[in-house]
């Protein structure tokens, strides 16, 4: 009715499998606030959108209710590398424990190209050639440098990496080429930025009509 509130009650029922597990490091010790998305593999083989989340807890584990069947599991946390697996769950449910990798870092600065001056607020892109991971990884990831111009990227896989930046009219003309490895940090990486050129013209008419002469 219009100009009333209604209010309507739902109740859930208790549904799924459920899935458990730990997530920890590679030393064995804990990681908490680590992510956990679950989703359903399609009849292609591909997963669809995550169906479940969850986050570890104090103590490392994490606990989330999906549907029964084979499902892609993942989990990521800022500062590790993330990592993926298939489950299968069964009637009972299933366990999915991660040992997660501490990521690379890349640090560095953004200068312009001719001052040399820090440019503060730069957006910085690092990208990279490695196959994402389903659910849990891009393949490109932005940050916005502070006001000193200072940047920082975690939580890399290993490999390689470019880097560019944009602040304003002025963007990189070359990208950086990093190198990372497990747990690697590469620190005072400097990317340059500049004012880029720009085509102007004019479009008329008599661009789109044939030549009879």
């Amino acid at each position: 009715v219009a100009a009333r509130d209604d209010r309507v009650r739902l109740v859930l029922a208790s549904g799924g499998q459920t899935l458990t597990g730990i997530v920890t490091d590679m030393t064995g010790g804990v990681i908490a606030g680590a992510r956990i998305d679950a989703a359903r593999l399609q009849h292609d083989a591909r997963p669809g959108g995550a169906i479940a989340v969850a986050f570890s807890d104090q103590a490392g584990r994490y606990t989330l209710a999906v549907g029964g069947g084979e499902i892609l599991v993942a989990a990521s946390h800022p500062e590790y590398a993330p990592q993926t697996r298939h489950v299968d769950l069964g009637s009972t449910g299933a366990t999915a424990n991660f040992a997660l990798v501490p990521g690379g870092t890349i640090e560095g600065v953004v200068r312009d190209l001719d001052t040399k001056q820090p440019v503060a607020g730069a957006a910085v892109r690092a990208s990279s050639d490695l196959s994402a991971l389903d659910l849990a990884d891009v393949n490109e990831r932005i940050v916005k440098a502070d006001g000193a111009g200072k940047f920082r990227f975690a939580g890399l896989r290993p490999g390689a990496y470019e880097l560019s930046a944009r602040e304003g009219a002025r963007s990189s003309r070359v990208p950086v080429g990093v190198g990372v490895g497990v747990a690697e940090q590469q620190t005072n990486i400097v990317v340059l930025v500049g004012g880029t050129a720009t085509i102007r013209g004019k479009w008329g008419l008599n661009n789109l009509l044939p030549d009879h002469n």
